[in-house]
């Protein structure tokens, strides 16, 4: 299957340390799901290198977001690592993968805010008192 390239424009561009970084761009890519991924790429050299990479951005935010690591003898991270506000960055204009929340099994016991569920001894819950975190119902 060919990949439709959407050029896009690099927003934000914060290095965390020397080899950790994160891009925020803008584009006309297809609406996704969070647990997809992407692929980012460059022209290097007259060809269109690009590697995959999570999306870090919420479905719900008007930018995109990944996050990525600067590998020294890369051929496509160290020139990511110098992209600027304005550059641009090519992406797919759909997203790939299924380890979302749709593909997720509910499980028979599961972790909540740290303590341990289990369907069968749901009485920890019962005796908590648990504040009310933003997007709770």
């Amino acid at each position: 299957m060919a990949i439709n390239w959407i050029e896009t424009e690099v927003i934000e561009h914060k290095h965390w340390t020397d080899v950790l970084a994160s891009i925020k761009f803008k584009g006309d890519v297809l609406p996704y799901k969070a647990g997809q991924f992407t692929k980012v790429g460059l022209h290097i050299n007259g060809e269109l290198i690009s590697r995959p990479y999570s999306y870090v951005s919420a479905p719900s935010d008007d930018f995109l977001e990944i996050v990525y690591v600067k590998v020294p003898d890369g051929v496509l991270t160290p020139q990511l690592h110098d992209l600027k506000k304005g550059d641009k960055l090519f992406a797919m204009e759909k997203a790939s993968g299924f380890f979302t929340m749709d593909e997720v099994p509910v499980p028979q016991s599961m972790m909540y805010r740290g303590f341990l569920y289990n369907e069968n001894n749901p009485t920890i819950l019962a005796h908590l008192s648990l504040p009310n975190f933003p997007g709770d119902s």
